[in-house]
C-alpha cells in the first residue's frame, strides 16, 4: 500500500475509464458499464468519474427504462456526496429526476383513475347472491334455477 499502489491503482481507474469513454463514444453501453463496473468493485469504490460515467452509460441506450434511470440517480446521488461541488453530477442529476417528474406527470394523466372507475364484473359473488346455488340435476334451459346457476338471463319471448 506505498505510493506505488496508488500510482497503479490510479494508472487502471484511468485505463478503464478511457475504455469507458471510447465505449461511449462508439455507442457500446454494456462495455462502458462493465468497464465502470470493474473500477467500483476492484479499484476504487468512491471514484465519481466512474459513477457519473456508470450513470451515463444506464440512461444512454435507446432502450433503457425507467429502472435504468432509477439506477442512474442512485449512481449520481453517491457521487454527489462525494464530490458535492461537481457540476457535470449536479447537471445530470437534475436533468434526470426533471425526467422522471414529467414522466409520472405524464403515467398519471394518462393512467389516472384507471383503477378507480368500478366494478367490472357485475354480479360476482360481492353483490347480493347470498349463496351458491346447488347444481341442477337436470339441465332445462327454461327451468329459473337451470338460468340463474349458469347465470342466464333471457330477454323478452320471441326474442
Amino acid at each position: 500500500q506505498g505510493p506505488e499502489a496508488k500510482e497503479a491503482k490510479e494508472l487502471v481507474t484511468s485505463c478503464y475509464l478511457n475504455i469507458a469513454l471510447a465505449s461511449q463514444k462508439l455507442g457500446k453501453f454494456d462495455d462502458m458499464k462493465k468497464a465502470c463496473d470493474e473500477v467500483l468493485a476492484k479499484v476504487n469504490p468512491e471514484s465519481v468519474k466512474a459513477l457519473y460515467r456508470r450513470a451515463q452509460s444506464r440512461i444512454g441506450p435507446a432502450s433503457a427504462v425507467d429502472a435504468d434511470r432509477d439506477s442512474a440517480i442512485q449512481d449520481l446521488l453517491a457521487a454527489a456526496k462525494l464530490a458535492p461541488g461537481d457540476k457535470e453530477v449536479r447537471n445530470l442529476l437534475a436533468k434526470l429526476r426533471a425526467d422522471k417528474k414529467k414522466q409520472e406527470m405524464e403515467d398519471k394523466s394518462t393512467f389516472g383513475g384507471l383503477f378507480q372507475r368500478g366494478e367490472v364484473v357485475k354480479g360476482g359473488p360481492k353483490s347480493g347472491r347470498s349463496d351458491p346455488q346447488p347444481m341442477p340435476t337436470e339441465w332445462d334451459l327454461n327451468d329459473p334455477k337451470v338460468q340463474e346457476y349458469l347465470d342466464i338471463r333471457p330477454g323478452p319471448a320471441g326474442a
